[in-house]
């Protein structure tokens, strides 16, 4: 027996004979009573999907237990993206080893446009009273500890639950800063002014701001100010419309009316946050205090020191010391994106003081001169100066800043090699240049059509694509890509929730450099996976007219050859404009659909990873192994309206061989900072195997060092023997060898 499925039977325990299905791959166990699990579970080493989940006795963390049956039922075992089983047993039989007490924590956030009152409100709920009216608005983050009462204990009084509050600032130039705090379990305010209706509140923008990036974190829409204006909100079709909203409540920070609710109401909700009562083992409670103090007094400290005070206090495994950063991050205690579904998730080598982190980030946007110059320039000697000004910033700890600022893609070196200068997108002009002209009619046209658009898509694409950018022609909402062929012009229209790129110069090319443009916004997608934009493909002769991409994709999988678009008056043929967007690549995958509708990534095959400042080179590498008969996966493969990270993973689970093409451009910095994604994955995959199993095979673009990236405590990348595909007339001798050595890997099809 391979599966077995027990979910909402009102188990209450399990016998110890179940470790006898020694072949079970997958355990389901949701939504039941039970409050132990037997040791002999442990024995079921070939389980892949083990699920706990609605079994609040155990005391397991949704962090260790992972993605829901529901959300993974779906997927094949070996294509969805499960929590080790091991790894929960792991954790849930040490808790039982130990004593344990509740959580009692939680994260509370508020959010909302600049001006309505939040620091207000936090100063009224904190310390129950006024704050001085002339207080200066929150310039960034303000964080604050603030108790409410939580469950009884076992001496009948109520404990208390500690919340970290995190005031957001308002202005909108450091919105695109802030999505990089929003986490999930947490309680969010979105706070708006009474005398705002629901247009000028901005309030549709916040509320999908906060499910993008909080997931379905619950909301209390807090209407201040309610002494200078009733409130016009449709509450009946917000509530619909976002089920996360738990209640809306008018406040007055002027004479405290609402206050004691609105506190009442706070506590109802973290009091319902699931994992504010977890039992945790003591040893977790140690290493956080211990954390904490030293975090606070180190500001950043290595993760290999975070895991040395897990290993002084029991919490050896590393599965174990992963999952308790990951909850602390989100707690607010200290930032880490360390979790692979995190956005930024990017094996972080470092554990930071969330204020310490904001305070550095926020001076230098922040900064009157910088933003007064308009011209998004962060000098040295700026930096310096800034943060010079900044209790808690030493000299030598400047750069640790910025180069957070660049992994958070908010900043770009502007001399390579010599970091004395960087471009910050949100400290471009606001305004469009005058200069730019340009013909929609005589363009490639594609958009992008958004739920909400954040402002970060547009200042996150021009940091990835900065090789490309013309600061000249750059502004806070676009830029102008300079190809060797092509212009590109890329403009964010926030007040429509759509981005427009139009590209110009040879036809030939026009289509090569959109799947550039196109596969830099799928990486910014995909670290905002609730956002779910729409590719939409303009018609040639009309602009001005669109049709959904994913529908062409669905008429042609229906062998439809014609449409007639909403607003035309004749019919297109399909193919014409799926083929007038898609470059060689897409168009290749789009016939093999064709050929193969139900077809799936399960047949093993060679994924290659790559940065695409090189992807000339590995289009050549790509075509050659194809023709020796490998099957190649690689991202050109990744169709429009597909979860960028989802494929890559899906890919990489059925791939035998990983090819690393390395080049000048991948150093160990550029590792870190997330250039390879889909390296970290690979590696972790490594690890696995054998010290003699074949699995990632470095193949060198051009001279380069191969950087010295950890596989394990005794391997790095650069021990394993690579290829050379250059200079040029020794290639053909580096392909073969490339190919004889695939063909001797284990799992080779």
């Amino acid at each position: 027996m391979q599966s077995l499925d027990l979910m909402r039977n009102q188990l209450t325990a399990l016998p110890e004979s179940l470790g006898q299905f020694t072949g079970l791959r997958a355990l389901i166990l949701s939504d039941n009573r039970l409050s132990e699990l037997p040791q002999s579970l442990r024995g079921c080493e070939r389980l892949e999907g083990l699920f706990l989940h609605g079994n609040q006795a155990l005391g397991i963390p949704t962090e260790v237990l992972g993605p829901e049956y529901k959300e993974t039922r779906l997927y094949p075992l070996g294509q969805a993206d499960l929590a080790d089983p091991q790894t929960i047993l792991s954790w849930y039989f040490q808790s039982r080893a130990e004593p344990t007490r509740r959580l009692n924590e939680a994260k509370m956030l508020l959010v909302g446009q600049g001006g309505v009152g939040k620091t207000s409100l936090v100063h009224y709920l904190i310390h129950q009273r006024a704050c001085n009216p002339d207080e200066l608005p929150t310039e960034g983050i303000n964080i604050d500890d603030w108790e409410v009462s939580g469950k009884p204990g076992g001496d009948g009084k109520c404990e208390r639950i500690q919340i970290h509050v995190w005031d957001f600032g308002g202005q909108e130039i450091m919105h695109a800063t802030h999505q990089f705090f929003l986490t999930r379990r947490s309680l969010y305010l979105l706070v708006i002014d009474a005398r705002a209706g629901e247009k000028e509140s901005n309030i549709h923008y916040w509320l999908k701001i906060i499910r993008s990036y909080g997931d379905e974190s619950p909301v209390l829409v807090v209407v201040n100010k309610c002494d200078q204006h009733p409130h016009e909100l449709n509450e009946t079709r917000l509530k619909r419309d976002y089920s996360n909203i738990r209640g809306f409540l008018q406040t007055s920070c002027a004479d405290g009316r609402g206050i004691a609710t609105l506190r009442r109401e706070i506590g109802k909700q973290i009091r319902r946050l699931p994992q504010v009562f977890d039992e945790l083992p003591q040893s977790y409670f140690e290493v956080k205090a211990e954390l904490e103090q030293t975090a606070s007094e180190r500001s950043f400290l290595p993760i290999d020191d975070y895991r040395g005070i897990c290993n002084n206090h029991g919490v050896d495994k590393r599965a174990n010391q992963d999952h308790l950063i990951r909850f602390l991050h989100d707690l607010g205690v200290v930032l880490n994106f360390q979790d692979p579904d995190d956005p930024y998730g990017q094996n972080d080598p470092y554990v930071l003081d969330p204020e310490w982190v904001t305070g550095g980030v926020y001076a230098l946007i922040n900064d009157r001169e910088l933003k007064e110059r308009l011209d998004g320039l962060l000098s040295y000697r700026k930096l310096t100066a800034v943060l010079n000004a900044q209790p808690g910033y030493p000299q030598n700890r400047h750069d640790f800043i910025v180069r957070k600022m660049q992994q958070f893609e908010l900043a770009y070196p502007l001399d390579q090699g010599h970091q004395t200068s960087w471009l910050v997108p949100e400290l471009l002009d606001p305004k469009e240049p005058e200069s730019l002209d340009w013909q929609p009619e005589r363009s490639l046209n594609f958009q992008y059509s958004y739920p909400v658009l954040p402002p970060g898509v547009i200042c996150r694409l021009i940091v990835r694509m900065h090789q490309h950018v013309d600061r000249e022609c750059s502004w806070r909402s676009g830029t102008v890509l300079k190809f060797d062929q092509t212009r590109v012009l890329v403009r964010g229209d926030f007040e429509n929730h759509k981005v427009f790129i139009a590209v110009q110069g040879p036809r030939e090319r026009r289509k090569e450099d959109l799947a550039v443009v196109r596969n830099a916004f799928r990486h910014v997608h995909s670290t905002i996976p609730a956002l779910q934009p729409k590719e939409e493909v303009p018609l040639p002769d009309h602009p001005d007219l669109t049709v959904p991409y994913e529908h062409l994709l669905t008429l042609e999988q229906l062998h439809e050859p014609s449409l007639v678009p909403v607003g035309a008056d004749r019919h297109y043929s399909v193919t014409d404009l799926l083929n007038g967007v898609d470059s060689t690549g897409y168009r290749n995958e789009r016939q093999a659909l064709r050929r193969h509708p139900t077809m799936t990534m399960n047949d093993k095959h060679v994924f290659v990873s790559y940065c695409h400042d090189n992807k000339a080179d590995v289009a050549r590498l790509v075509a050659d192994l194809e023709a020796a008969g490998e099957r190649v996966w690689w991202d050109e493969q990744i169709l429009g309206g597909q979860d960028w990270k989802q494929a890559i993973r899906a890919a990489l689970k059925d791939a035998y061989a990983v090819i690393l093409c390395l080049s000048p451009e991948l150093t160990e910095d550029r590792y870190r900072s997330g250039v390879y994604p889909e390296l970290r994955d690979a590696i972790a995959t490594l690890r696995q195997c054998g010290p003699n199993h074949a699995y990632i095979f470095p193949v060198r673009l051009a001279a380069c060092a191969v950087p010295p990236i950890e596989i394990d405590d005794t391997r790095t990348l650069e021990r394993i023997q690579h290829v050379d595909l250059f200079p040029q007339d020794q290639r053909d001798a580096g392909l073969q060898k490339l190919l004889k050595s695939l063909d001797a890997a284990p799992g080779h099809p």
